[in-house]
């Protein structure tokens, strides 16, 4: 029992420091979804169960350690619960609408496979398979079906996390403006090359030359008619405009840095 006892608090603060680390999913392949850690959970809850009845903690004298266990207990069959019925994830509601969805934190593989079958066209559709995936652990897998009396297989090849596509320092690169759009509470980030035009969220068509920033509606009602936003767009910063319309606020920045390349 007390060896069960520095384990278990040991290992969750290992898995602390992993997190911090490498990255949370790497520390629930590590130690929090791992079957050792489950079978230390299965094992605290027998021994708690156990000295219940071998210091007989049902009597009235030993109430407050018969409530402690019991907690205890509880306790750890509420995170395996959790681990095997319950599911996590993120439902934004904003103000004023509802939502009946969420996104899950679960991440899932969907393969569905394009064919003929008889000369005609059919799609299959394997059943979703979920995967926890880190950069720094061993993701290998593999899976086997069929189509068509076809034997087909899909295994691993790599991962990597945090991956953002966007723009590098290039000396021989070509010029682009960089925009930075906040609507809808979310940011988004736009690059808009030189002598270019840039649809923003069918609102507005923005289009960049040397020293001169340019932006039109686009047949969206909006309170106010937009011609040249900035002559200046020379600055690590420039703050271009902000805009208010009836479905959204929007908000722009400017920021180049030259010369840039993909």
């Amino acid at each position: 029992m007390l060896v069960l006892l520095i384990l278990f608090p040991l290992a969750m603060g290992i898995g602390t420091f992993l997190e911090s680390w490498y990255s949370t999913d790497a520390a629930r392949i590590w130690i929090y979804n791992a079957w050792w850690f489950e079978v230390l959970m299965l094992l605290l809850i027998v021994n708690f169960m156990g000295n219940i009845k071998k210091y007989n903690l049902l009597s009235r004298e030993k109430i407050s350690v018969l409530i402690l266990h019991l907690s205890f207990i509880f306790i750890l069959l509420g995170a395996l619960v959790t681990r095997y019925i319950g599911d996590e994830g993120v439902m934004p509601i904003r103000e004023n609408t509802t939502s009946n969805t969420y996104l899950s934190e679960k991440t899932y593989l969907n393969v569905f496979i394009d064919g003929e079958r008889n000369g005609l066209p059919e799609r299959k559709t394997l059943k979703p398979q979920q995967l926890l995936l880190s950069e720094h652990t061993n993701n290998n897998f593999k899976i086997k079906d069929d189509f068509d009396s076809k034997d087909f297989t899909i295994s691993y090849n790599s991962f990597r996390e945090n991956i953002a596509e966007g723009l590098v320092l290039d000396p021989s690169g070509e010029r682009y403006i960089k925009l930075v759009e906040a609507a809808d509470g979310n940011r988004r980030e736009h690059y808009i090359k030189e002598g270019e035009v840039s649809s923003i969220l069918q609102a507005m068509t923005l289009g960049w030359q040397p020293q001169l920033l340019v932006a039109a509606p686009n047949r969206l009602p909006i309170d106010q008619h937009l011609g040249i936003l900035g002559a200046d767009v020379e600055g690590d910063f420039t703050d271009v405009f902000r805009q208010r319309n009836r479905q959204r606020d929007l908000g722009f920045w400017c920021h180049r840095k030259a010369p840039l390349g993909l």
